[in-house]
């Protein structure tokens, strides 16, 4: 255990605790100011067709929490895997007395402890967004809500870890974020059928179906199940070389 912690404390002080922090504030703070725009823009329309409820509100900032959160998920495995290829580190993290398991394996937990601080902050910001709009909610219902997001929004980071593995190129990982977006943004011009069978859009089909609860449970596995499986290839296959 003692190792693990060790790994990670070098972890933060390579990649910079104050970058870590920032980014994830500046990715909470533009996801609600998205949603508060984008809200406060179409709020006509949204009161005329009885959408400023709590499930409406919440599928707004979700939609662009998704957008902001392919982003991060960039940057911050950017950070963790494509910039020791950069430097050219992995022959000499990967030998003794360092074992791979215990590297990758910090590497993943940092990823999950950033994961759960954007989905702290987001469910932050979209609590002040329905005390701002004025809307009556159930907290538990809230919370409910939140934690379906943050199940199936783990597609979303790794997916962007696939491409982190796939190119040994960190700037061109990144830039591969484009696939997601635009997975995002054809989304309606998908066939239902195939639609919910690509775990990448669990996180924006999930607010159609919200109401049932095996659609939904199903979502949030499949989505689980996605995350494991790219997380196991990570840690079993030998990505990690350099050029």
């Amino acid at each position: 255990m003692s190792s693990f912690i060790n790994i990670g404390k070098v972890e933060f002080q390579k990649i910079g605790s104050f970058k870590l922090i920032l980014l994830i504030i500046i990715s909470a703070l533009i996801t609600f100011g998205l949603s508060l725009s984008f809200i406060l823009y179409k709020k006509e329309y949204l009161l005329s067709e009885g959408l400023m409820e709590i499930q409406s509100i919440i599928s707004i900032s979700a939609y662009f929490a998704t957008f902001t959160l392919a982003i991060f998920s960039a940057i911050n495995w950017y950070y963790l895997i494509s910039f020791e290829n950069k430097n050219g580190t992995w022959s000499i993290l990967l030998t003794k007395p360092i074992s791979k398991f215990k590297l990758l394996m910090t590497k993943h937990t940092l990823h999950l402890v950033m994961y759960i601080a954007f989905n702290i902050l987001y469910t932050t910001a979209s609590f002040i967004l329905l005390i701002i709009m004025n809307i009556e909610f159930n907290i538990s219902e809230f919370l409910k809500l939140q934690f379906i997001f943050f199940l199936v929004a783990i597609t979303i980071p790794y997916s962007q870890l696939l491409f982190h593995l796939m190119v040994k190129n960190g700037l061109l990982a990144f830039s591969l974020t484009i696939i997601i977006l635009f997975f995002f943004l054809i989304k309606d011009i998908i066939p239902d059928i195939f639609a919910m069978f690509i775990p990448l859009l669990n996180v924006d089909n999930v607010w159609i179906d919200i109401k049932n609860t095996r659609i939904i449970t199903l979502y949030c596995i499949e989505s689980i199940l996605y995350g494991v499986i790219i997380f196991l290839i990570s840690i079993k296959n030998n990505y990690y070389t350099y050029e």
